[in-house]
C-alpha cells in the first residue's frame, strides 16, 4: 500500500461511517440497553473468569459485560468449561426452552 493510499484509508472509513473524525454511529451500552433482547454465548475455560464476572460479579467499569445483569431479556448462554467458576446453578437451555410460553419470552416483544 503507497503512502498516499495508507493516508486516504482512515478518511474512506469515517465517510463510510458518515461522519467526520470521532463521529460514530450509536454504540455501547446505550445500545446494548435499548435492545428488545440480548443473547451473549461464551465457550472455553479461557472465558470462565469473564463469565463469572460478568453474571455473578458487581456493576462495573471493569467488566463492561456486567451490565447484562439490569437487562430484562439477556440470555447467557455458556458450555460447562465457561461455566466452572460460577458459584450458583442457573437454568439450562433444556429447562428454558421446555416450556417456550414461558413469560419472558414474550414480555415487551
Amino acid at each position: 500500500m503507497t503512502e498516499t493510499a495508507a493516508r486516504s484509508a482512515p478518511r474512506r472509513r469515517r465517510a463510510a461511517a458518515g461522519g467526520r473524525y470521532g463521529q460514530h454511529p450509536r454504540r455501547g451500552a446505550s445500545r446494548r440497553a435499548a435492545a428488545r433482547f440480548l443473547l451473549l454465548l461464551a465457550s472455553g475455560t479461557s472465558k470462565a473468569r469473564a463469565v463469572e464476572q460478568m453474571v455473578e460479579g458487581p456493576l462495573t467499569a471493569q467488566c463492561p459485560a456486567s451490565i447484562l445483569q439490569m437487562h430484562p431479556h439477556a440470555f447467557v448462554i455458556v458450555d460447562e468449561a465457561a461455566a466452572v467458576r460460577l458459584d450458583h446453578s442457573y437454568e439450562t437451555v433444556e429447562d428454558v426452552l421446555s416450556d417456550p410460553y414461558e413469560e419472558y419470552f414474550w414480555e415487551g416483544a
